[in-house]
């Protein structure tokens, strides 16, 4: 991952994050239904919807012409990004998922610390940071950072 090359961590963790391309056949799977999933607190909630998310982006960049990286970002310090899209120019766009109507700012700290390590190793890299949650709040929440409903994910 070319982020790594710009020195983000001192050690980053090097075990990969992988998602099953069908969340439901996930579910499936775990032998998890709709009714064990309808809490945001329940154990696979999040899994589940990171992994559905992360596919519909990466469904929707398959079909446009940009030449797009995705990957996740964790280090040895607790930092994870669920998902990181890089330009071949290195513009990044970081993204986290949450299983909540409710989203705080604090949950886009991890976003932040990109956006302000990149700021000083690679100006002008970081495009945005966004929050992807289940509830309705969208906006702006600070510099570069985000909050947008998932449900935007299908709106032109």
């Amino acid at each position: 991952m070319e982020l790594v090359g710009r020195n983000l961590p001192a050690r980053p963790a090097r075990r990969s994050k992988f998602h099953v391309t069908d969340s439901g056949m996930a579910a499936s799977l775990l032998g998890i239904d709709a009714g064990a999933l309808h809490p945001p607190t329940a154990p696979m909630t999040g899994p589940l919807l990171e992994t559905f998310v992360v596919n519909e982006i990466a469904r929707q960049m398959s079909a446009t012409d940009h030449d797009l990286t995705l990957s996740h970002y964790r280090d040895n310090q607790g930092r994870e990004v669920d998902l990181v899209l890089e330009t071949p120019s290195g513009e990044v766009v970081s993204v986290e998922i949450k299983a909540t109507r409710s989203p705080n700012p604090a949950q886009l700290s991890h976003l932040a610390w990109m956006r302000d390590k990149l700021d000083r190793v690679a100006p002008g890299a970081f495009r945005a940071g966004i929050l992807f949650h289940t509830g309705e709040p969208h906006g702006k929440v600070g510099d570069r950072l985000h909050l947008r409903p998932i449900s935007c994910l299908w709106l032109n």
